[in-house]
């Protein structure tokens, strides 16, 4: 049920209550995020700053944030088919250009 509701959470773009719900995480056997919920986690980061990020108490792979840096590289170069290909997998292309929701992170 917990991947369910971190799923509904990802895909509904309620990336502030997918955070606060990651705590969960300790009472299942989790050896490390999947990638996708690093993704999301890592927007989570940019949106609030590294003072509030800190009080999540989970700490995001150096390799996610480069592949974020080359992520946004293909987008402000508008390269789309190269975005497509290289990240179309991940959390960060789906909140940006499938989510129905538009791509705007909702915050309750």
């Amino acid at each position: 049920a917990f991947e369910y509701l971190m799923s509904y959470l990802l895909l509904s773009n309620h990336v502030v209550r997918f955070v606060n719900n990651l705590k969960l995480m300790k009472s299942f056997s989790y050896t490390e995020l999947p990638p996708v919920y690093e993704e999301a986690l890592y927007i989570y980061k940019l949106g609030v700053g590294s003072e509030e990020f800190s009080k999540v108490g989970i700490k995001i792979k150096p390799e996610t944030e480069q592949r974020f840096k080359r992520y946004y590289q293909l987008v402000e170069s508008k390269q789309i088919g190269t975005l497509q290909r290289e990240f179309g997998n991940t959390y960060w292309f789906y909140l940006n250009y499938i989510s129905p929701y538009g791509n705007k992170v909702i915050a309750n």
